[in-house]
């Protein structure tokens, strides 16, 4: 009896802590600024923009001609163990990259 009483206090005090965890990670989206992109804008600066438009336009490009039906007949053609196998080559290629990162 005493026992199932504790259960009962230790779930009570999760739910109110969860509770107020919601509740205060809510009002934090109410909070303002006076005008919160004036000071965004005025320090924004990118010399380079009209070659950043470009070169998404020439991606953008390139992905709906070539790589977006590759994608789709790769998915087509070729069974689900190929499919894994190639991903499980491409991983580990990135296996000495991700041990160097890690011994640093």
């Amino acid at each position: 009896m005493i026992k199932a009483g504790r259960e009962n206090k230790v779930a009570t005090k999760i739910a109110v802590m969860l509770l107020c965890a919601i509740m205060a990670t809510g009002m934090t989206g109410c909070a303002k600024s006076a005008d919160p992109n004036s000071a965004y804008k005025s320090s924004l600066s990118d010399p380079i923009e009209p070659l950043n438009r470009g070169i998404f336009a020439f991606n953008n490009a390139l992905d709906l001609v070539i790589i977006g039906p590759l994608a789709k007949i790769y998915n087509a053609v070729f069974p689900g163990f190929v499919k894994d196998s190639v991903q499980s080559f491409m991983r580990n290629l990135k296996s000495p990259l991700i041990i160097a990162n890690s011994l640093l």
